[in-house]
């Protein structure tokens, strides 16, 4: 009896946290991607389990709403985040990441404007690894931000 009751107690628990984060909006889900991203880069040193967890935050958001104005650049997000943890750690499963991304963004948001970027990443990203460890910069960032602002407008 007392197993089953401590049983129920859990999945209720498990339940109650679970609500709140299925309610979330893509904006909300978008946004809280967003400050992690910024965290890493506010962080002197950041780890490369820090910064899987936080392009995870923004794939999340692509599995969770796939048909909003988010996905595709919260893939272009992630792929960036990959990116630069390949960059700076030479993780090869974080360069693979980087391409499942980008190829995710190509095939499946074909009118994307983020389009051009992505497939250019990718040439980049398939390019010898010597040729393509060329660090990934704020002017990328900013034409992401700029996207999405002209996406919202």
């Amino acid at each position: 009896m007392i197993r089953h009751t401590r049983a129920a107690a859990v999945f209720a628990f498990a339940l109650l946290v679970a609500l709140p984060s299925a309610a979330a909006t893509a904006k909300e889900m978008y946004a809280t991607a967003a400050a992690r991203a910024k965290g890493l880069h506010d962080d002197d040193a950041p780890s490369v389990k820090e910064y899987r967890s936080a392009a995870a935050a923004f794939e999340a958001v692509v599995r969770r709403h796939p048909t909003t104005g988010y996905a595709d650049n919260a893939l272009l997000e992630a792929a960036a985040l990959s990116r630069e943890a390949y960059e700076r750690f030479g993780d090869e499963q974080d360069r693979t990441g980087t391409l499942r991304l980008l190829n995710w963004l190509l095939k499946e948001y074909p009118s994307s404007p983020l389009l051009a970027k992505a497939r250019r990443e990718v040439k980049r990203c398939e390019a010898s690894p010597e040729k393509a460890a060329v660090p990934c910069t704020s002017r990328w960032r900013r034409q992401i931000r700029r996207a999405e602002r002209l996406e919202r407008a």
